[in-house]
């Protein structure tokens, strides 16, 4: 009713990746029913509904809808997440944050990308430099003996990142994300050190 739905494959049992929305209608998704069915849903308590309903959304697949439904799932898990801290909501809004943080890095060039990301701001730097250390430190892994020079070069880049995101992010203590830029383990040990190679 929210997309406007059309057409739908209904589950062979409760699990919702069974339920499929197979056609769209902007007319439906503009209409009153569905309008009355989002204003509900915005003040509902029901953890388990919007989980559901925001699941529903993420797997509309490419219907093409009148509306943000990746939006509406997020601000449907965000609810969830509040209303029952436990539930899995909290562990769906990381997986979709991370995959947008993927999603952005893969945006900037391959070549000369750590002096692309400096251009950043703060803040997209507190969200991308823990993944993009990662990906440099991982990468510089790959590399065998006969290859170190390359391999210490993306070490170097994966310390720089490391070194930028310990800059900026005690700007952002009292974000919610703090928790996942900084590393469990950076309360041990600085960034730098997480990512460095002897």
């Amino acid at each position: 009713m929210i997309l406007g739905a059309t057409a739908v494959r209904p589950p062979h049992n409760e699990h919702f990746g069974n339920f499929v929305v197979l056609s769209v209608s902007a007319e439906e998704a503009r209409g009153s029913d569905a309008g009355e069915a989002r204003r509900k849903l915005a003040s509902s308590t029901d953890d388990a509904l919007l989980i559901y309903v925001a699941q529903i959304l993420l797997i509309r697949g490419s219907l093409n809808t009148t509306f943000d439904s990746m939006a509406l799932a997020k601000q449907y898990l965000a609810r969830a997440a509040a209303l029952n801290p436990k539930s899995e909501a909290r562990s769906q809004l990381e997986g979709l944050r991370t995959i947008d943080r993927q999603a952005r890095i893969r945006e900037l060039p391959k070549e000369g990308r750590y002096e692309a990301a400096s251009l950043l701001s703060d803040r997209d730097k507190f969200e991308l430099f823990l993944g993009l250390a990662g990906h440099s430190y991982s990468y510089g892994n790959s590399f065998d003996a006969e290859h170190r020079e390359e391999a210490h070069r993306e070490w170097e880049k994966a310390r720089k990142y490391a070194a930028d995101l310990a800059k900026v992010a005690s700007g952002f203590r009292s974000d919610p994300e703090y928790g996942a830029a900084i590393p469990r383990k950076a309360t041990r040990q600085t960034p730098c050190a997480i990512f460095a190679k002897p």
